[in-house]
């Protein structure tokens, strides 16, 4: 189904946003339905099992698409990082990297190499069209850093969210994701921070421009789940509480989520046990 697209926007443009319903649904043009562009890259043209967990989740998606993302970056030159190389991708040695450089050769992501020779192919425009997804659609764990292994670590099964310390010191910072949104206690009650890094000052610290405590973990832990699937949006987020204040992003934010769940419910939402503190 890659023939006739255009690969010079990022992959899976063509499809379809269905509205009406509350949960994502992508319609591809032959009618396929996906929850999302990073499934239907996976499951749909690359073809992978789906494999979920106890939990629901399928732990290698991430961690994979990664691997890719940071495999095509490299080869076109243009990882951030200009020291590392494709290999160094692949711990279970060089048969495994020979191996995944034949599948892209064979899956069409690159290829023109000498004498048919993969590891000197160039990426394809769809290969190209695929990272430029990929990028735009990186879990939040992996976003402190660049796409490779400790990206791969970052978004896997047993892996801890991107704490605040981390995102202070992390010197692999992604200069195009300045605002994190992390979870950490607050006067003793559980809270969501949002944490602004310059990446162009010369002192790149850390500050908290907005908070919002919880009077339990299970409601704070709700509304973070929320924003952590809303990721494309936390740079707007950020600026805007940069730029309008923290009590227009609250205002914004529990605005959205209440209009979500009212079209969950089908009708006014009814008061949970934990209820929201005032916003820090």
């Amino acid at each position: 189904m890659s023939e006739g697209r255009d690969f010079t926007h990022p992959w899976g443009h063509w499809m379809r946003l269905e509205t009406g319903s509350h949960d994502v649904r992508l319609i591809d043009d032959d009618g396929t339905v996906w929850k999302s562009l990073r499934d239907a890259l996976f499951y749909g043209r690359l073809g992978f099992p789906r494999v979920m967990n106890p939990g629901g989740r399928d732990s290698a998606r991430d961690v994979e698409l990664e691997r890719l993302l940071a495999y095509l970056l490299l080869k076109m030159g243009d990882h951030p990082d200009r020291k590392a190389s494709t290999s160094g991708l692949f711990d279970r040695g060089p048969d495994f990297f020979r191996f995944y450089t034949y599948w892209l050769a064979g899956a069409g992501l690159i290829a023109g190499g000498y004498n048919g020779s993969p590891y000197d192919a160039r990426v394809t425009p769809e290969g190209r069209s695929i990272a430029a997804m990929l990028l735009a659609t990186r879990p939040p764990e992996a976003m402190a850093y660049h796409p490779g292994l400790e990206a791969m670590g970052a978004v896997a099964e047993d892996a801890e969210e991107i704490s605040r310390a981390q995102f202070q010191s992390a010197r692999k910072f992604a200069i195009g994701m300045p605002y994190l949104f992390v979870r950490e206690p607050l006067h003793r009650l559980p809270a969501i921070s949002l944490l602004y890094k310059d990446p162009l000052s010369r002192m790149p610290i850390v500050r908290t421009i907005w908070a919002q405590t919880f009077e339990d973990v299970e409601s704070r832990n709700l509304m973070f789940e929320w924003m952590k699937g809303r990721l494309p949006l936390w740079n707007k987020w950020g600026e805007m509480a940069r730029t309008e204040g923290a009590a227009i992003l609250t205002q914004r934010l529990f605005s959205l989520f209440l209009s979500e769940l009212q079209i969950v419910l089908g009708s006014a939402p009814t008061p949970t046990k934990g209820r929201i503190s005032p916003p820090a």
